[in-house]
């Protein structure tokens, strides 16, 4: 089987207020019993997370032959703080890039924009350049975080990605919980997604 998460990523949280605003997020979790415990790597994929908490049960109302996800192993939520993205939004689940500038659309098959895509993110990501591609239609270029793309990348200093859990605007949700980090942070949020 494979794993799925979702990731609520904070776009305007600095590197520095990132942890203060991590606690506050997740003392409201606490607080809701969103989650309960300690983090353990128990719960997530190569890293640590909260368990589902008491509450989950009544928050997410599945449909009749849909799992009982806080009872899988793996369902935890789990906390990144430091500048990050999606890594794996650049994978199979990778569906388009739009240029910011002209608009055309590039799907996964368009491979010259994909290795220009890659050598940005990289940059990104492990030099802390804010890395742009030039795009093949326009010739503008524009930094890698203005691209538009399927599922978003992310880019940001702070993220809770739900393990396994249901995409987060499912009907069966009671709890709008990417409106509720909006309001504990009163940042803006990204959406992303991906499945290992």
């Amino acid at each position: 089987m494979s794993n799925s998460f979702e990731m609520l990523v904070d776009e305007d949280v600095s590197l520095l207020d990132a942890p203060a605003v991590s606690n506050k997020v997740i003392a409201v979790f606490r607080d809701i019993q969103l989650i309960v415990g300690e983090p353990t790597p128990d719960c997530v994929l190569g890293g640590t997370g909260y368990r589902p908490g008491p509450a989950v049960p009544a928050i997410y109302l599945p449909e009749p032959n849909e799992c009982r996800f806080w009872e899988l192993t793996t369902s935890g939520v789990e906390v990144s703080i430091g500048r990050s993205f999606n890594l794996w939004a650049l994978g199979p689940s990778c569906e388009y890039f739009i240029c910011p500038k002209c608009h055309v659309k590039y799907l996964r098959s368009d491979s010259p924009i994909w290795d220009s895509i890659f050598e940005a993110a990289d940059n990104w990501h492990g030099k802390n350049i804010d890395a742009t591609i030039a795009c093949p239609s326009c010739g503008n270029a524009s930094r890698l975080s203005d691209w538009h793309s399927r599922p978003p990348l992310g880019f940001g200093n702070l993220s809770f990605q739900f393990w396994n859990w249901p995409p987060l605007d499912l009907p069966g949700w009671k709890l709008d919980i990417p409106k509720l980090v909006r309001q504990i942070t009163g940042h803006s949020i990204v959406i992303s997604w991906g499945r290992i």
